[in-house]
């Protein structure tokens, strides 16, 4: 199987097992981009490299997920996701500001806030007449005001998540528990915790007007990506037990659900695709335009399968919008496309820009080259 790719973007095509264990091929592309106000997309005179596997910033465990691996055979809809800082209105410090993310008619507003915490109440209680000095006993959770800041970064170990405290032990070498939805998350407490407890960090990405209380859980928002083992996706990922080792090995589990291959906060999985040209609007998420506002480019992109008396064209599908404004004003693009190829031999793929001519009728299509 031999990949022609007459695009600027780095791609690669693969096999993979389809369900019944018959094979697919998956072409991925990755396109880097940079971002003009007001303007589309432009491509970026540098390409990032073709991501082979999930990529952190640091430990997995410990360490927000930076990309997902191209590697992966399918999405079910459009992932939008971004990397950054959250720029307070005009740069002047303020304590809690909104922020927007909106590609297309998909739109996603959260609340940040500078530096806050849950201060423990600690009050003085008396064992009864004998005791002889009063025992300091944590009764209660305080929030704090939030301090003014510049800017806040739009990270998931800002949002509501992380160790349960109280669970763990260090002398068996136990892990501590964590929240499913968020490993990576500030602000839970208990009354568990010891009386010396010193403040801990409260949540700084919310839902606008979400109030908190430290009772109560509430979902983590961001708009970073998700990792697999992360409960929006983890559940999607199917059941491993002996029916499945014994009857279904190698293959997915019969339960497997490609939403599972969805990096994006769950807001923000456009279904069906996005398909380009679409207009995109980040409010105070961009270091210089307080509303950051440009288009999606109009690129259809199509491969070719020729061979093995086939000769037949598939259009990849725009899966993946993500902005990455950690240090520049870069996008990238995911496509991929997914198709039976049993046996590929000999069989030629050809990648390109492709027009896509109107339909004669709602079952008919032509894809020219």
């Amino acid at each position: 199987m031999e990949l022609i790719n007459r695009l600027p973007f780095p791609a690669i095509a693969f096999r993979q097992f389809d369900a019944n264990g018959d094979l697919d091929c998956v072409v991925s592309v990755r396109g880097t981009f940079v971002h003009r106000q007001g303007e589309a997309l432009a491509i970026a005179p540098k390409q990032e490299d073709f991501q082979w596997e999930d990529a952190y910033d640091g430990d997995p465990h410990a360490g927000p997920l930076l990309r997902q691996t191209d590697l992966t055979p399918e999405k079910v809809g459009t992932d939008i996701t971004f990397l950054g800082n959250a720029h307070a209105p005009g740069g002047t410090p303020a304590p809690s500001w909104q922020v927007g993310l909106r590609v297309g008619e998909l739109s996603k507003k959260l609340d940040v806030h500078g530096a806050r915490f849950w201060r423990p109440v600690i009050k003085e209680k008396w064992a009864g007449f004998s005791a002889r000095q009063a025992r300091r006993v944590l009764t209660d959770w305080q929030l704090t005001e939030a301090e003014p800041a510049s800017s806040v970064q739009i990270c998931w170990s800002k949002a509501y998540g992380g160790q349960i405290p109280g669970t763990g032990n260090p002398e068996t070498e136990t892990p501590a528990d964590v929240e499913a939805r968020n490993p990576l998350g500030c602000g839970i407490v208990n009354l568990d915790m010891p009386s010396d407890q010193a403040p801990v960090a409260a949540p700084q990405i919310t839902l606008p007007g979400e109030t908190l209380n430290w009772r109560e859980q509430v979902e983590p928002q961001g708009l970073g990506l998700v990792s697999p083992w992360w409960r929006s996706r983890q559940q999607h990922a199917g059941t491993y037990d002996e029916a499945w080792l014994n009857e279904r090995h190698p293959l997915l589990p019969k339960d497997f659900d490609a939403r599972f291959w969805q990096s994006a906060h769950p807001d923000l999985v456009a279904i069906p695709h996005l398909t380009g040209d679409e207009d995109y609007q980040l409010d105070h998420l961009h270091p210089s335009f307080a509303l950051a506002a440009g288009r999606l480019p109009g690129i259809s992109l199509g491969v070719r399968c020729a061979g093995h008396e086939r000769d037949e064209w598939y259009l990849l599908s725009l899966d993946g919008v993500h902005f990455d404004w950690r240090n520049d004003s870069r996008v990238m693009l995911t496509w991929r496309a997914r198709f039976p190829l049993q046996e590929a031999g000999e069989t030629s793929l050809t990648l390109t820009r492709v027009q896509v001519k109107a339909a004669v009728d709602a079952d008919a299509g032509e894809v020219v080259a």
